[in-house]
């Protein structure tokens, strides 16, 4: 077999298992000073930068898919406040209409639970010195049933007491 055959016939691999996906294959046949030579090492340089930019795809394509689930996030992000602000919103309307402060905190509960999706809501309302005035509660009957026994009881879940010591703290 000859010398231009066998470099021949190496390109020839070289560019088949190109072709297969392998990029990181090179011809190695850049030691010749003949035409096959410079064919060769032009082989290998475009392997090279086949490789490099396919490198570099990949580089892209996570950036992408890091930047996406990003955007995917603020999203749900934006969803879950536009969904505050409606609420906020609604509790506003309902505050300009309704007149019985039980029947407003009532029906703002209702909203928090039906434009939040919450599972349930609370809300209490105390005296001067932190006692429970009036709750309403709106949510899945079991929740309501357990607020509203403790409540009359004279027992706050701690995020009340919580919630009263921190507004009755001195400025």
């Amino acid at each position: 077999e000859s010398m231009v055959t066998r470099t021949v016939t190496s390109l020839v691999g070289a560019a088949k298992r190109m072709a297969a996906g392998d990029l990181a294959t090179r011809a190695h046949l850049g030691h010749r000073r003949d035409e096959l030579g410079v064919l060769a090492s032009s082989f290998d340089q475009m392997a090279e930068a086949l490789q490099e930019r396919d490198r570099q795809q990949k580089v892209a394509e996570a950036e992408l898919r890091t930047r996406t689930e990003e955007l995917d996030k603020r999203v749900v992000e934006l969803r879950n406040l536009t969904g505050i602000l409606m609420v906020i919103r609604n509790v506003n309307q309902l505050i300009v209409v309704e007149r019985d402060s039980q029947k407003l905190i009532q029906s703002a509960c209702d909203l928090l639970v039906t434009g939040r999706g919450l599972s349930s809501a609370w809300i209490v309302l105390v005296d001067g010195g932190g006692k429970p005035t009036f709750s309403a509660v709106a949510g899945d009957e079991r929740t309501r049933a357990a607020f509203t026994a403790r409540m009359a009881q004279g027992v706050c879940p701690a995020c009340v007491v919580h919630a009263i010591e921190v507004a009755t703290r001195p400025v």
